[in-house]
């Protein structure tokens, strides 16, 4: 009927011929950006974030300038293991006026931070510079979740928390960071410990 011939049905599990459709159509720039997203979330579902997938989701960042679109694909890369997407997101970071992308990036950026130093130097440099105080938080969460904090980068906190002059909000904020990192240091000991036997 009318209803049924409105309906698309869209397989559970991507053919290779499907897969490669919604790339295409993923690439498309004369694609509708709803039609684009649907394309990418599929993609993503069926683990095809493949190299040409990642490029054309970083070069669409970097060329629109619709900070919800660029949200929205810094949200679809989370997670994605491309190496190449690391400087794209740290540039981006510089220029993004919208803080929750740049905490999206954060996010994103995360999954790196601890095999990469340059990644958890830029998220210490948000965490103490980002004009807005859910990116700083963002930042000294992801460092301290990736146990990337350095003994330096602890000591600026715990004397952040212990400060009087400092405002409320940061003193917690420092605080609650050093309890994370504290329970990711523990946790990976006792991991460590319970391998060991």
């Amino acid at each position: 009927g009318p209803l049924a011939a409105r309906l698309r049905v869209v397989p559970l599990a991507l053919t290779e011929r499907n897969i490669q459709e919604y790339k295409d159509r993923f690439s498309d720039p004369t694609a509708s950006d709803r039609e684009r997203f649907g394309a990418l979330r599929l993609l993503r579902r069926n683990d095809a974030m493949s190299d040409d997938v990642v490029f054309t989701a970083l070069n669409w960042m970097q060329t629109t300038t619709n900070a919800n679109v660029r949200g929205q694909l810094v949200q679809s890369l989370d997670g994605a293991t491309n190496a190449a997407m690391k400087q794209p997101l740290m540039s981006l970071l510089a220029t993004e006026s919208s803080a929750r992308t740049r905490a999206e990036i954060v996010d994103t950026l995360s999954g790196f931070a601890e095999s990469d130093p340059a990644v958890a130097n830029k998220l210490w440099e948000l965490a103490q510079n980002d004009p807005d105080r859910n990116v700083r938080e963002e930042a000294l969460e992801e460092l301290a979740d990736a146990g990337t904090l350095s003994e330096n980068q602890v000591a600026v906190l715990q004397e952040r928390a212990i400060r009087g002059d400092m405002p409320v909000e940061d003193r917690l904020m420092a605080f609650e960071v050093l309890r994370e990192a504290l329970a990711s240091t523990v946790g990976s000991r006792v991991a460590g410990l319970v391998t060991m036997c």
